[in-house]
């Protein structure tokens, strides 16, 4: 559907039919006059990080190509997380660990950085929420250590998300 001068408004129409349709495996519509509004709702249907629930029930088999990649101004108008949410449909693993690396992204606010989660592939998907709060109160715990006037040397928070993934 590239180079169809396919608007804002059909933007949205093709996100609210992404949200139900998950036998579409990629949809180009780079070369149109989707704007950036129109690509953040296109992003949406991939990873709706409103709420656990949103993230979960987001479509996770389709890869959206809605800007031009190949023109280096405009990736370089992505951001990471955007760049790393449009990525995670395109690996090749199953449904359920593509919803794990998408909470873990939208929990940690990572900037461009996905951790390695192949320590989580066991873990019933009902209980990933509570696992990544229970990960989440630890680096908040480290945090608190690591920045009380006893401790010598300081961490930074993206190192202490790690430290507690790890």
């Amino acid at each position: 559907m590239s180079h169809n001068s396919i608007s804002d408004n059909g933007a949205l129409v093709l996100a609210s039919a992404l949200k139900e349709n998950t036998r579409l495996r990629r949809l180009d519509l780079s070369h149109n006059d989707i704007t950036e509004e129109g690509g953040k709702t296109l992003l949406n249907s991939v990873f709706n990080q409103t709420s656990m629930d949103s993230i979960i029930e987001s479509n996770h088999t389709c890869i959206i190509h809605a800007w031009d990649f190949t023109n280096k101004e405009s990736f370089n108008q992505r951001s990471d997380l955007e760049l790393e949410a449009l990525c995670i449909n395109e690996d090749d693993i199953s449904t359920k660990q593509k919803i794990r690396k998408k909470v873990v992204l939208a929990l940690c606010g990572v900037d461009g950085e996905l951790f390695d989660l192949s320590q989580l592939n066991d873990l019933p998907l009902p209980i990933m929420p509570r696992v990544l709060e229970l990960i989440q109160e630890h680096t908040r715990m480290r945090t608190m250590e690591c920045w009380s006037e006893d401790t010598p040397q300081q961490s930074t928070p993206l190192q202490l998300e790690k430290d507690a993934l790890t």
